[in-house]
């Protein structure tokens, strides 16, 4: 769980004293987790897991293999599984993990540009 933790803090550069500031996770907390003493409660799991917008199975499971869609794992490439982390923090990109799972990067990118031409069309 913790290397998932730190990928995230070097994805978004922030610190884990300012996560836990602003989660009110303390500190000597996240130092037991990374080295081992005890693992997160669910609770805890679920703060972090809002900071950073993503779903909880992200700090649980291999972020670098699988990321979730309706809590069914969808097995991607890097690249592809990159794209989807970057569209899963914008709010108006979420109907993609509603409709489909299992599609392709270039599906992704299609839908992706189709749905930037129908916002730039409603401004």
């Amino acid at each position: 769980m913790y290397e998932n933790f730190v990928q995230l803090l070097q994805k978004y550069g922030v610190s884990a004293y300012k996560v836990a500031k602003e989660t009110g996770i303390s500190q000597a907390t996240m130092h037991d987790w990374k080295t081992g003493r005890c693992t997160p409660k669910l609770d805890k799991l679920q703060k972090i897991a809002d900071y950073f917008n993503v779903p909880i199975e992200y700090l649980t499971r291999d972020p670098s293999v699988m990321v979730e869609a309706h809590n069914e794992p969808i097995y991607l490439d890097e690249e592809t599984r990159d794209i989807i982390d970057e569209l899963r923090t914008r709010p108006e990109m979420k109907v993609l993990f509603s409709v489909s799972k299992n599609v392709t990067k270039e599906d992704i990118e299609a839908t992706v540009e189709i749905l930037k031409r129908m916002q730039r069309n409603s401004e």
